[in-house]
């Protein structure tokens, strides 16, 4: 096999060649000869060696191309990687200059801030005057860890020409809410002044001041005298009838059921809430019947405790008490007559039964509040009412979504002064009497209008053709019996 060419056996082969046949140059023909070109054609090997050489040298090209465009690509991405690493530093540090500075209104603020979780303390309150409320993680952790007894709070205040009833629970034992700061939000959700802030924080504050814990320990009581029988001295089932009469909105709800006092399992939320999903209330019957109940379960322990009630499971000694209390269970049933009492009805109220008993319930608690009951003994303590507990009519609150809240009522009209009021009423006295004057007289018919002037004349003589005559052009839709008309005025060559 031949060698390629430009290799050692190649030279060789090539002086051996030419030793063998020292005439070849001499005899070489020219270079236009035709014979030459069989002697100059390349071997396969020769055309398959240039064709590798051709095909690495592209081979190395296209590659150095790729190679300079990879490593031009990777320059860019770390460009843009370090750009958007101090891109990111910068938006951290001053917002504004990626965000710009933005703009107040429809909705959007301004952009030029550090931005960040926006929690309660950060919330900006919009349109409100009162404090906001701000618990610290310790106060949560440390009010968590207290008990809790809930204490039945009514409201009924009067300001000026305003009335704010409203009832509620209030934890015996808060220690982060202020008063003065929930006395603050109660006004403005109920749209009062805020200067009326400090008459119901006193008014709460007397309430939770004024509040006894119900207190009963089951395994005291069983201590009590061991040598006399259970029935002796144990009576741990103190039930007594809870009467509801609640009214919010123009819906009213009455109802009674028996409740125990000294179970301690007993939770008046809980049953509240089972009571509306029942009767399908809305959410606002729920804290009014839980309130109801809690009332009413310590005017009863209020009035154990001025009796000097131990509550160690004994049987209630007074009278008047034990007489408002249920008797013990001796049927699972309860008899026929009773059920019309201890069955909910609600009533719908018109606008009128609705002002009606906002004033007999209204009447009804000032009497109440003023006059207390005697239990029948001169110079005794002086109980709480015991047989009609107060209604309960909440004032509504100011929503558009809330069920029975109302809407905000709108601003009066301004009033007019009386010079206003005058020029007013004269305005319209003059233009009631003018167009009954222009009603009464008969119709009348304008005369015919003028007729329209003739069409403009334009006068356009010809140097050398025209002079001396005068041409007259008219446009109009009638330019024939125009001219017939004024043809002694025109002349004779008018119509040429």
């Amino acid at each position: 096999m031949a060698a390629p060419p430009g290799t050692s056996l190649d030279r060789s082969y090539s002086s051996a060649r030419a030793v063998a046949t020292p005439s070849t140059a001499a005899k070489t023909p020219p270079v236009g000869d035709p014979s030459s070109t069989s002697d100059k054609r390349k071997t396969t090997e020769q055309l398959n060696y240039e064709q590798y050489v051709a095909r690495d040298a592209l081979q190395a090209a296209a590659f150095k191309d790729h190679t300079d465009r990879h490593i031009s690509f990777l320059r860019q991405k770390r460009q843009e990687i370090e750009y958007y690493e101090g891109l990111r530093l910068l938006r951290q540090t001053n917002p504004g200059a990626v965000f710009g500075q933005g703009y107040a209104g429809f909705g959007n603020g301004h952009t030029n801030f550090k931005a960040g979780i926006v929690g309660p303390r950060d919330r900006r309150p919009v349109g409100r005057m009162s404090r906001e409320l701000r618990i610290s993680r310790e106060d949560m952790k440390r009010q968590s860890e207290a008990d809790e007894h809930l204490v039945p709070v009514r409201l009924d205040l009067e300001f000026d020409k305003e009335k704010l009833r409203d009832t509620f629970t209030w934890n015996l034992h808060e220690r982060t809410i202020p008063l003065d700061i929930f006395a603050e939000n109660l006004c403005e959700d109920y749209t009062f002044p805020l200067h009326h802030a400090p008459q119901i924080a006193r008014a709460i504050s007397e309430q939770v001041n004024e509040f006894h814990p119900h207190i009963f320990d089951p395994n005291f009581a069983r201590t009590v005298d061991p040598s006399l029988p259970y029935t002796a001295y144990k009576d741990d089932d103190m039930r007594v009838i809870i009467k509801l009469d609640i009214t919010v909105g123009q819906h009213n709800l009455v109802d009674q059921f028996e409740w125990d006092i000294n179970d301690p399992h007993n939770n008046p939320e809980e049953f509240a809430l089972k009571l509306c999903q029942e009767l399908s209330l809305p959410s606002e019957f729920i804290t009014a019947i839980a309130h109801s109940i809690r009332e009413q379960t310590q005017l009863f322990t209020k009035s154990l405790l001025l009796v000097g009630h131990p509550f160690d499971g004994r049987p209630v000694e007074d009278d008047e008490i034990r007489r408002e209390m249920c008797p013990s269970v001796t049927e699972l049933i309860r008899p026929r007559h009773l059920l019309r009492d201890f069955t909910p009805v609600l009533y719908e109220l018109s606008d009128a039964e609705l002002g009606k008993a906002d004033k007999d319930s209204e009447r009804e608690n000032r009497w109440k509040r003023r006059q207390g009951r005697t239990v029948g003994r001169r110079g005794g303590v002086v109980l709480p009412d015991l047989r009609e507990p107060m209604r309960t009519f909440r004032t509504p609150i100011v929503s558009s979504v809330l069920p029975g809240a109302v809407e905000r009522a709108k601003p009066p009209p301004q009033p007019v002064s009386l010079d206003d009021e005058r020029q007013e009423t004269q305005y319209h006295s003059s233009r009631r009497t003018r167009h009954n004057t222009m009603a009464s007289q008969p119709p009348q018919f304008a005369p015919p209008a003028p007729p329209p002037p003739p069409p403009p004349v334009r006068v356009s003589p010809t140097p050398g053709i025209d002079e001396g005559r005068l041409i007259v052009r008219l446009k109009g839709p009638k330019l024939k019996e125009w001219m017939i008309a004024n043809i002694s005025k025109l002349g004779p060559n008018a119509g040429k």
